[in-house]
This record gives C-alpha cells, sequence and structure tokens, in this order.
C-alpha cells in the first residue's frame, strides 16, 4: 500500500502507527527530480526528540 503524506504531518503519522510498527513500514521521499530516496524513520524521531523544548 502506498500512502503520501505531508511532512508537517509525519509526526501524527508516526504517533498513530506506535513504536512497534515503525521498523514495519518504509518511507520514501519524492525528490524534486521526481526521484524517490528512501528515509530513515528513526533518524527523524531523533531529530524531533532533540528539538522538543525542556521543562
Amino acid at each position: 500500500m502506498e500512502i503520501e503524506i505531508k511532512p508537517e504531518d509525519l509526526s501524527l503519522f508516526l504517533e498513530k502507527i506506535g513504536p512497534n510498527n515503525i521498523n514495519r513500514i518504509e518511507v520514501f521521499g519524492v525528490n524534486d527530480d521526481g526521484s524517490r530516496e528512501k528515509i530513515n524513520l528513526s533518524e527523524i524521531i531523533q531529530a524531533q526528540k532533540k528539538n522538543l523544548p525542556s521543562y
């Protein structure tokens, strides 16, 4: 199955699939030239954690 997700909706999508299912899906980004590039979700999640404000 293939679906299109906007970058701003990625965190919501990841929340919905849950941490136990992240390794079960493949995510590809589409470059300006139309080619596809595999995205490492673990790297995105780690980057998001670093950008969260600490209280």
